[in-house]
């Protein structure tokens, strides 16, 4: 049952100086009021892989240096031989899907 007490706390949510707490706005509105805070850039995609090696293998090290779970490991450690260069990369692409 509500008392005296949570009539008033809830009464004290509204903060705007009208009776309504909520009012109507249109798409291009709500729009405005949002604040995007772009905190991070991401870094220039790669032309071309590092030298002797193939995409899948710069990824999978630098997600191997990010992820230490154990599954991870050991899946690192079953692809890399697979993931050298990008004939190799080719010719083990049924193994590695």
């Amino acid at each position: 049952m509500a008392t005296s007490s949570h009539a008033q706390a809830v009464k004290s949510l509204n903060k705007s100086s009208s009776r309504k707490r909520f009012v109507f706005k249109n798409f291009s509105q709500r729009l405005e009021e949002i604040e995007i805070d772009v905190y991070r850039s991401l870094d220039p995609l790669k032309a071309e892989p590092s030298e002797g090696s193939s995409f899948i293998r710069d990824y999978l090290v630098q997600w191997r240096e990010l992820n230490t779970a154990e599954d991870f490991i050991s899946f690192y450690e079953e692809m890399m031989p697979l993931v050298q260069t990008l004939p190799q990369v080719g010719n083990e692409s049924k193994i590695i899907t």
